[in-house]
């Protein structure tokens, strides 16, 4: 069975929300388009849609905080969509030139098996170079903690 009941009626509840969203965006109304976005955001295709608009918008502290959202919202009933958010919050901190963060959140794709790794290991070397070590080895701690919930709060103290 490729799919249980449930999560086909899910698929299927969040590709219909997406097709309204398209609609809408043919009335050429900003406002609605954008009421209608926020109300819908703990759609992961939706939550995407809205930081790569403020990734457009060079708003990176948005992006950064939709992100961390869905981190939060998503750990649960998306959880493959963390890599995804925290791929975001990386480049959301490379934008900003923020180095223990470019560090931390290459370190966290790195060390969890990302498909990427040899671009998140040179990423990590080369921001390395521009740190001390014990900032490095405070990232690649963040690892240890394989809760994205602990791993958000951690970022967000720092």
């Amino acid at each position: 069975k490729l799919l249980d009941s449930a999560s086909f009626s899910e698929y299927q509840k969040d590709r219909r929300v997406l097709m309204q969203l398209e609609l809408l965006r043919t009335t050429n109304d900003e406002l609605a388009v954008a009421i209608f976005i926020k109300k819908n955001m703990t759609i992961p295709k939706i939550r995407e849609m809205a930081i790569e608009e403020a990734f457009s918008k060079k708003d990176y502290e948005r992006a950064e905080s939709l992100a961390n959202d869905g981190i939060q919202l998503h750990k649960k009933d998306y959880p493959g969509y963390i890599s995804q958010w925290t791929e975001y919050l990386l480049q959301a901190a490379q934008l900003k030139n923020e180095k223990e963060k470019i560090i931390a959140y290459a370190s966290v794709l790195f060390l969890d098996g990302h498909y990427e790794s040899d671009k998140y290991y040179s990423t990590i070397k080369f921001s390395c170079k521009c740190i001390n070590k014990s900032k490095l080895l405070w990232a690649l701690s963040l690892h240890q903690s394989r809760n994205a919930n602990t791993k958000v709060s951690i970022f967000q103290s720092r």
